[in-house]
């Protein structure tokens, strides 16, 4: 009886050691004799070998992952979109969350960071070049002449009661003050070439303004700043128009037949305006540029060219420019 109730216990002993010790053992998950997966004691599930075994297949993939992060081989690491869209709207990968951004004071979020260093003993020659996303595209579809192909699609929209100081998309780019130097630098470059067919319009930055709500304090289309506050120095220009030589350049350098100026074409860094119209004499001049004229000013018309001697708020202040030379 003695001897019945040792063994008794020494079998529950035995009984809890297994579940113990089973619940902390790595456990293998093997398929035709092979070892594949393996649930190691703190709980990493590991594949028996490097870069080898798939997580899901087609017809047969993970609902949902929920992961605290993702790390990913150089050169191996990829994400292949692999079924046919014909949705309205279809993603290829979508990032959606209506929860992330809530921060308060001082917060920054950003629903997708790329970081990375180039190691100080990894110096770059010849062709090389570094790029923290890289978007490569090719059509080969015959597609109807509306249809849109882009590279990069992004709007930001301020909706639903928000308030907000400023909406904008940025771009920086900076020459650190703790780096050696650099030869070139430049904010944004822009290439648009053409090389086949190309039946109605080329060019290179369009932009385009809708302010359908109240004018805003100060409305522009391009504008150029100089905001150096460390160098008593000037930019060479604000605007430089050049070409390659190869060609003949540009019909015009600036044109702006296509547009409704209300005043001026042209305000002058000294204060003298350029403007242009219809107006015949000097009276008609006066009459249609108004209080905005300065001394100095142009108004150039088919009639003729007129000067700005005098800022009276006279029909007098414009002089018609004549010669009897032929120069």
């Amino acid at each position: 009886m003695r001897l019945f109730k040792m063994m008794t216990t020494f079998v529950c002993i035995m009984l809890i050691a297994v579940y113990v010790f089973a619940a902390v053992s790595p456990t293998d998950e093997w398929v035709g004799g092979i070892r594949r997966w393996r649930i190691q004691s703190d709980g990493d599930l590991t594949a028996a070998l490097d870069s080898t075994y798939d997580f899901g297949e087609t017809g047969y993939r993970p609902a949902v992952s929920y992961l605290d992060s993702v790390d990913i081989k150089p050169e191996r690491g990829q994400l292949a979109v692999t079924d046919d869209v014909t949705d309205e709207y279809a993603y290829g990968v979508k990032i959606d969350s209506d929860t992330f951004f809530t921060g308060g004071v001082t917060t920054k979020s950003y629903l997708l960071w790329l970081e990375g260093d180039r190691p100080s003993g990894s110096a770059a020659s010849g062709d090389s070049n570094d790029a923290y996303l890289k978007i490569h595209g090719k059509n080969k579809a015959d597609n109807s002449t509306t249809f849109i192909y882009r590279g990069i699609n992004s709007v930001i929209n301020n909706s639903t009661s928000g308030i907000v100081g400023t909406i904008d998309n940025m771009i920086n780019s900076k020459n650190s003050v703790d780096a050696t130097s650099a030869v070139n630098l430049r904010g944004l470059q822009v290439t648009a070439e053409n090389y086949t067919s190309l039946s109605t319009e080329f060019g290179g930055i369009d932009i385009r303004l809708l302010n359908e709500h109240t004018p805003a304090t100060t409305e522009y289309g391009l504008r150029i700043q100089n905001l150096n506050a460390s160098l008593a120095t000037a930019i060479d220009a604000g605007i430089i128009i050049s070409d390659a030589g190869a060609n003949t350049g540009f019909t015009a350098g600036i044109d702006l037949s296509g547009a409704s100026i209300v005043q001026a074409d042209v305000v002058t860094s000294g204060g003298p305006k350029v403007f242009s119209g219809t107006a015949a004499n000097g009276n008609a001049v006066y009459a249609e540029v108004g209080a905005y004229d300065a001394t100095g000013s142009i108004y150039i018309s088919t009639a003729g060219l007129y000067h700005q001697v005098a800022n009276a708020g006279a029909t007098t202040d414009w002089y018609k420019c004549t010669t009897t030379d032929a120069d």
